[in-house]
């Protein structure tokens, strides 16, 4: 199971070409009108298929990150591999890791509301489903349950994947859209 109660799925091993590389999901409108445990496997599936691909190309275990809340732009710098990547950011939520904490990006003051949408949108679908710990601004749970609900917040959105990155201990947990690649 999940860790809400959704089963869990292992990302398909077929990998989608390079050159071709965006959600399997082409109509987000579509996600929204999936049950909840249906469109948890379908995040993680998504999620996991996109990621294993950039990461190839991108290297973000490796990666520098940085987040322009202003430009809502996030940035990827990968010194080994030589490469550079950014695109556009929604901030999702946050989870401390030695309090087993999430809370989402629409209830922390300090995210522009403007990168919050994939958030609302999230809470949204969990008002029209009854999903509690959609909508509930702070939660407690395991590690891995910040990495569902931001890949449910990325298929919502018809975003291309999810980041997870350190930030002092905080792991921020991202969305982005496509993102421009280029050699440093």
């Amino acid at each position: 199971m999940g860790f809400f109660g959704a089963p869990k799925r292992r990302p398909s091993a077929r990998r989608p070409r390079r050159d071709n590389v965006r959600p399997t999901s082409s109509n987000a409108q579509d996600a929204a009108r999936l049950d909840y445990d249906t469109l948890v496997a379908r995040a993680l599936n998504e999620a996991g298929l996109i990621l294993g691909t950039l990461d190839g190309v991108v290297g973000f275990a490796e990666s520098e990150w940085s987040v322009d809340q202003t430009q809502g732009v996030i940035q990827f710098k990968n010194r080994s591999k030589g490469t550079s990547a950014s695109g556009a950011v929604q901030i999702v939520g946050s989870y401390l890791p030695e309090k087993r904490s999430w809370l989402w990006s629409w209830a922390k003051p300090s995210i522009d509301a403007k990168l919050t949408r994939n958030a609302l949108q999230v809470k949204k679908y969990g008002e029209r489903n009854g999903v509690p710990h959609l909508v509930t601004p702070s939660l407690t749970c395991e590690p891995d349950a910040a990495w569902e609900l931001g890949a449910i917040a990325c298929v919502l959105a018809g975003d291309q994947g999810v980041y997870r990155g350190d930030a002092d201990g905080t792991k921020m947990v991202m969305n982005f859209g496509n993102l421009t690649i280029r050699k440093l």
